[in-house]
């Protein structure tokens, strides 16, 4: 009995000091704080580890640049520069992979005071942020226009392609602005301030744009559960008119941002 109590406070206290020495290894590693914990190990203060936590923070905020170029180019190199490492500051990246580190970064933007003067800056955000998850999306096959008919006939249910993203903007010009940023006019002063949305697809394994209203952008909301196209039609004809419901279709069909859902998504 005394043999086994020896034991287990033997484990015990190697558990306890292994948990303080992972947790000053994340605070040397992060920067987060928690010195008093990493003074209290030798082995932590080289300069190996402020290397390696430069590192990090550096390969962070270059993807930052590059998830969000289109925010970066609006604001110059400076501003977004020094959101971005306060962005780091409170998310740092939980992967190594950062192909889509930032998903809060147009979250963060609109708590900031300093963009109070931008209100269109979360919005241009967060369609950089939808040009990622598009470009990243899962490969499907989108419903070709010369299916429409039957599929209709047949009451199969539809919904979005996995990189399919539509989003609208109905108090500022973001998605103009975004638009045009991405098609690489650097002249924004022309740009009208007035709703607008954008609806992102991904034909011939490229991300592509185009502008889009409201109605398209519910369209698409209403195919997420898997209706039909006479349903979602149906539905949407009531609330926005059967012609604007009729080229908000054609233009998602168009565009590749509906698929066939899959059987077992069938409601």
């Amino acid at each position: 009995m005394i043999r086994a109590t020896s034991t287990l406070a033997g484990r015990s206290a190697q558990q306890f000091v292994d948990g303080q020495w992972i947790r000053a290894m994340i605070a040397a590693l992060d920067g987060s704080g928690g010195s008093a914990d990493a003074a209290a190990w030798p082995a932590l203060q080289v300069p190996a580890i402020r290397v390696y936590r430069n590192t990090v923070r550096l390969a962070a905020l270059d993807a930052l640049r590059a998830n969000y170029r289109s925010v970066r180019t609006m604001v110059g190199d400076a501003w977004f520069d020094a959101v971005a490492h306060a962005f780091v500051d409170v998310s740092p990246p939980a992967s190594p992979c950062l192909l889509d580190y930032g998903a809060a970064f147009p979250e963060f933007l609109s708590s900031l005071d300093v963009a109070a003067e931008l209100p269109y800056l979360p919005g241009v955000a967060a369609l950089d942020r939808a040009w990622t998850e598009s470009h990243i999306a899962a490969d499907a096959e989108a419903v070709p226009i010369n299916a429409v008919l039957r599929l209709s006939e047949e009451g199969a249910p539809l919904q979005p392609h996995p990189a399919a993203r539509a989003l609208w903007f109905g108090e500022t010009p973001a998605a103009a602005l975004w638009r045009a940023t991405r098609d690489g006019e650097s002249d924004l002063s022309a740009v009208r301030w007035q709703a607008a949305g954008a609806l992102l697809t991904r034909p011939r394994w490229q991300v592509h744009w185009v502008a889009c209203d409201a109605v398209t952008t519910a369209l698409l909301q209403m195919f997420i559960g898997g209706r039909t196209i006479a349903d979602a039609l149906n539905a949407m004809a009531i609330d926005a008119g059967p012609e604007a419901t009729g080229q908000s279709f054609h233009q998602l069909i168009a565009q590749g941002a509906l698929m066939l859902a899959p059987a077992g998504d069938l409601l």
